[in-house]
């Protein structure tokens, strides 16, 4: 299965950043006028596809006989977080709230500034594409600004512990099964300046830049007081 890499600025570029915004900002903007008990049942609103898109993908790939495990398991940061943004309106627990954030946010800006799309160029896969990097960005938001749910003190290091777990763990799934999730194996072939020399230096250029964007998400929620200093995992 090809990977679809989207020109910046092209037509299609364009349509996924204003539909993306749009999926995003217009859940937000109606949730400022509406009571408590409706903002729980627009959070649930947005999870559901959410969660079904999740399913639904696999079930579709296996369907039109594209579905394998070199490109299809939800391995990358993104579809990780994917299932995530749909997971945590359900079930807010505070560790997968806290993955969400720091994964979602940055994750799902550069993927929508710098898409490829692992699947092809069928309309499905675009469309899963750019709802799913709206959500991983839409979800935790959502949950911070409506919800209650804030990141912890420091949260920001220990969530880049815990990303080195599931990084090592989806190392040895590349090796054993000749897949590339998490660009461990080989550079996506985006055009992206941030990422800097080959394999296997890459990979440390992503954990620089990785831990800076956690500090940097921290540090905005931490500039206007939305820093949880205690709370249950």
């Amino acid at each position: 299965m090809h990977h679809f890499t989207i020109d910046i600025f092209c037509p299609i570029w364009w349509k996924g950043i204003v539909t993306s915004l749009f999926f995003i900002s217009i859940p937000l903007l109606v949730a400022k006028k509406m009571s408590q008990p409706n903002r729980e049942t627009l959070a649930k609103l947005i999870g559901t596809p959410l969660v079904f898109i999740a399913i639904f993908f696999h079930v579709y790939s296996i369907y039109i006989g594209v579905w394998d495990l070199q490109t299809s398991l939800p391995l990358q940061l993104c579809s990780m977080s994917g299932i995530l943004s749909g997971l945590v309106i359900f079930w807010r627990k505070q560790v997968l709230f806290e993955l969400l954030l720091y994964w979602g946010i940055p994750g799902g800006i550069h993927a929508l500034l710098t898409p490829e799309v692992s699947n092809g160029n069928g309309a499905f896969f675009l469309f899963e594409y750019y709802l799913v990097h709206a959500g991983i960005i839409l979800s935790p938001l959502f949950l911070v600004c409506f919800l209650d749910m804030k990141p912890r003190k420091n949260s920001w290091f220990n969530i880049f512990l815990v990303s080195q777990v599931f990084l090592v763990s989806v190392a040895l799934v590349n090796y054993m099964v000749g897949g590339n999730y998490m660009y461990l194996s080989e550079k996506p072939s985006v055009n992206n300046p941030l990422l800097l020399g080959e394999w296997p230096w890459y990979i440390l250029d992503f954990e620089i830049i990785g831990l800076l964007h956690f500090f940097i998400v921290y540090k905005i929620f931490d500039w206007f007081k939305l820093i949880k200093q205690e709370g249950a995992v």
